[in-house]
């Protein structure tokens, strides 16, 4: 019964214990090292205990004459350590501090098992060992520090968020196979960053993991990796292949300038809103059969892109998907696609061909006043035309304030078949003409 008392939580379940058989009335007197946190209501629950379990700062210090050392059961500094050690007292978990690497250098020590918060923050060493002993990397530890290449090794389980960040000069990186999440930002801004080894042990891409300005010039998602939104935005990628992916997250290359090739295999289903927009210099695209779904502004002034072959597959495309590709040449859609927006087609000048889903010539969804003449040389008769608030010219604001309340005011959507208007957050919202709508929903109104 004594181990098991090491797994309880509460004060109360030792008193039940107790309570419950008379063989084990004295089972308290019997632990020598308390296994819960104390505190002032159960200060005598453990009379004798000799080795007092500190699990914060701020627990109690018990004074009996009886306790022989006290073990801190939470991180403290490699400059604590030593001064508790001192003392014969026990400290399993050490962390490695910012104010630490200052007093004692930037070799990490045999008994540090985390380097803490900004610990190697600024640093000017161009390479730093980090010995077995270290399990966790907290977040921003080396950011903005001057190293060239870095090993992880297998001990590490956890890394922070924005863990190399601003790291100019690093230039490679090797994970070891015990991590599974590569969290946010971790390669923010390593414009120099050109390979990373990632195990097949990771599962899971953080938020901007190699997000703005991070160096890395081409990268495959395995199979097994979940991509978390804007994991690659704003990056210098020019190469990105999804192996394995039915969908493709939202914002996911976002602004990537430089990316000019994108490979998907055969069983993506979904690409996701701005997934491409803004990517400069898209060239290649191969587009799998399997594709069912292109959502908002998905290639968005993709200004270079010339060929996109639509798949027969293709239920559903959605507003500003293709806005502003000035270079495309050639669009053919099945009869079965369906037409969620308007500013699909917006400043396509450059079109050749575009087949779309009509009934003798007359266009069954809804366009905007913009696509209207390329509508019209195609021979395409549009029954419903929108002129959307966008087109009105920008407003003027006196400071920031006003632009971001602008900003957050609303969105609007309408539905091609019942002049459906859509309306979010119009806490600020003045005017709308709404004579023309059908019905009206939302979520905020």
């Amino acid at each position: 019964m004594q181990i098991v008392t090491k797994y309880l939580m509460n004060p109360t379940d030792f008193i039940n214990i107790v309570c419950v058989c008379k063989k084990y009335q004295y089972m308290l007197e019997r632990i020598r090292i308390n296994p819960i946190q104390i505190t002032p209501q159960n200060m005598n629950l453990f009379p004798n205990i000799q080795t007092q379990n500190m699990f914060s700062p701020f627990d109690i210090k018990l004074t009996n004459t009886n306790i022989e050392r006290l073990q801190y059961s939470y991180l403290v500094s490699y400059d604590k350590f030593l001064e508790e050690k001192k003392r014969f007292n026990i400290c399993p978990f050490v962390k490695y501090t910012k104010e630490d690497r200052k007093k004692y250098g930037n070799t990490i020590p045999q008994n540090v098992c985390c380097i803490d918060n900004n610990c190697f923050k600024n640093c000017e060493e161009e390479v730093i060992t980090i010995p077995n002993n270290i399990r966790v990397i907290l977040n921003k530890a080396f950011t903005l520090a001057r190293i060239r290449e870095i090993e992880i090794p297998n001990s590490v389980t956890f890394l922070g968020d924005s863990v190399f960040d601003g790291c100019t000069n690093l230039t490679r990186v090797e994970l070891p196979s015990s991590l599974q999440h590569i969290p946010e930002q971790t390669f923010k801004k390593c414009v120099s960053l050109k390979e990373v080894k990632i195990p097949s042990s990771i599962t899971a891409f953080g938020s901007d993991c190699f997000g703005p300005d991070c160096g890395m010039e081409s990268i495959v998602v395995a199979p097994n990796i979940c991509v978390s939104f804007y994991a690659f935005e704003f990056s210098n990628l020019n190469h990105i292949e999804f192996v394995g992916q039915s969908i493709i997250a939202d914002h996911v290359c976002d602004h990537c300038l430089l990316l000019k090739s994108v490979k998907m295999d055969t069983i993506v289903k979904v690409i996701g809103s701005y997934a491409f927009r803004q990517c400069e210099k898209l060239e290649d695209i191969n587009v799998p059969s399997s594709l069912q779904i292109i959502n908002t502004s998905a290639f968005e002034k993709c200004t270079s892109l010339s060929k996109f072959v639509i798949p027969n597959k293709l239920l559903c495309i959605n507003p500003r998907a293709f806005y502003n590709c000035s270079n495309l040449k050639e669009l053919n859609f099945p009869d079965n696609t369906k037409f969620c927006g308007i500013k699909i087609f917006t400043n396509c000048t450059q079109l050749s061909s575009l087949t779309l889903p009509n009934f003798n010539g007359k266009l069954t969804f809804a366009i905007s006043k913009e696509e209207e003449e390329i509508m019209n040389k195609f021979g395409y008769t549009a029954l419903d035309v929108v002129t959307d608030v966008d087109d009105e010219s920008p407003p003027v604001y006196n400071n920031d304030e006003e632009k971001l309340a602008d900003e957050k005011l609303h969105e609007v959507k309408t539905n091609s078949k019942c002049n459906e208007v859509v309306l979010y957050n119009l806490e600020q919202c003045k005017v709308f003409d709404l004579r023309d709508a059908e019905k009206i929903s939302g979520q905020r109104f």
